[in-house]
């Protein structure tokens, strides 16, 4: 893990993320836009729902992000942006920073970590 998501994950563990939409606050999708303005990249996830960061296409967003889909092989490198479907939860889904750490064999018990 490199040191500037280190220093991000201290930045924000245990503590209340809020930087995109005060009307709907503390979630998933603000931690992950604090992520991108960590990164100096300017804000490309201007949805409601944090699905649509894979879901929407925008022009923007395709200069700055490889859209990944889900495989047997594919797992998430630090500090990429995870997106989970609206299945997931059944309204907004979910979104969260990968951490690098997993365990990918290609089988039905491999698991990453997110934060």
């Amino acid at each position: 893990m490199d040191t500037k998501l280190k220093q991000f994950i201290q930045k924000w563990l245990n503590k209340h993320c809020e930087v995109s939409d005060p009307t709907n606050k503390n979630q998933c999708f603000d931690l992950v836009v604090a992520w991108t303005d960590e990164l100096g990249l300017p804000r490309t996830f201007t949805h409601l729902y944090a699905y649509q960061i894979y879901t929407v296409d925008t022009e923007n967003k395709s200069k700055y992000f490889d859209k990944i889909p889900n495989s047997a092989d594919a797992y998430p490198q630090a500090g990429d942006i995870v997106v989970w479907a609206k299945s997931h939860n059944g309204t907004a889904g979910h979104t969260a920073v990968a951490t690098g750490v997993h365990q990918t064999q290609g089988k039905s018990t491999d698991w990453f970590e997110a934060f």
